[in-house]
């Protein structure tokens, strides 16, 4: 759904009042969430909400004729898996009045992670053929928008965590956690990324069952787990030399998952300076991802 940036006319916000939005997770529906607790790849989301629209008020307002089609579109974006797709569309009637509209959606907790944003707009459905000067009149012309942002987790990467007694692996005893990475980018991530907590390090195990609800003493942990977790992962991708921003990864992949961590760190920045970087400065290139990550941030 491209947005279009000629002036036009737009109607005032009161032209379409939504409900709340109705979240469902693993059983549980919230309404109107600005977080949802506990939620993790494996939690797929089911949204809904109501959307009244006063066609007249929206056409008037618009310099819209009557047979101008129009449509009701939400789409979400996600901040951790720099996902973007578009869940509902619907076309509104052709005449005027007031139009009653459900928004059904289903999200794969797969394709999610970090803020998810979910944009309800109106837009033009078709081009018009002899609009009024200052009026929209192209396909994906948005007349009315709003946004709702729901806090997943923080923008740290999310995959499987399994507790272990390091005493019977080959973990060093007094590692606090451990991470394991694949080597195929082509590889799918759920199947092939582990964070592994040393439950014999009662602090460390403390922190991650109550993440949910932290302590000041688990937020420290669980922050300094973030920034560890990240830099591994940056770690990790600039070793695998043919990993770059441009190659067209698998959805789901390591290479997909890698390439989202070093976007969010490294906005914009080509791979090869970051490793050069990396390799003359590995101090403050150190530095450079705990202020990315804000480590601590959070604490209070």
């Amino acid at each position: 759904m491209a947005r279009t940036v000629f002036p036009y006319r737009r109607p005032d916000q009161q032209c379409a009042d939504p409900s709340a939005w109705l979240v469902t997770a693993a059983g549980r529906t919230y309404e109107g969430p600005i977080a949802l607790p506990g939620w993790d790849y494996n939690t797929d989301l089911a949204i809904a909400r109501d959307v009244r629209i006063d066609l007249s008020k929206l056409r008037e307002q618009s310099g819209l004729p009557t047979d101008a089609a129009l449509l009701l579109a939400v789409v979400w974006e996600s901040s951790g898996s720099h996902q973007r797709s578009r869940c509902f569309r619907e076309k509104l009637p052709g005449l005027d009045g007031i139009a009653n509209l459900q928004v059904d959606a289903h999200l794969r907790g797969e394709d999610l992670g970090g803020t998810l944003t979910l944009r309800t707009a109106i837009v033009l459905a078709e081009q018009v053929s002899t609009p009024e000067p200052f009026t929209a009149h192209l396909p994906g012309s948005e007349l009315w928008s709003e946004e709702f942002r729901i806090v997943l987790e923080d923008d740290a990467p999310l995959f499987p965590v399994a507790m272990v007694d390091f005493a019977v692996t080959t973990f060093p005893l007094g590692t606090p956690w451990s991470v394991s990475v694949g080597s195929n980018p082509d590889s799918a991530a759920m199947g092939s990324l582990m964070l592994y907590i040393n439950e014999s390090i009662d602090a460390v195990a403390h922190a991650f069952r109550n993440a949910g609800d932290p302590t000041t003493a688990d937020a420290v942990l669980l922050s300094a787990a973030h920034a560890d977790v990240t830099r591994v992962l940056i770690e990790h991708a600039l070793s695998i030399e043919e990993l770059d921003s441009s190659i067209d990864y698998p959805e789901g992949s390591i290479g997909r998952m890698l390439q989202g961590v070093m976007h969010r760190i490294f906005p914009d920045e080509d791979y090869k300076s970051i490793r050069r970087r990396r390799d003359s400065q590995p101090a403050m290139f150190a530095d450079e991802v705990h202020d990315a990550v804000r480590v601590f941030s959070e604490v209070r």
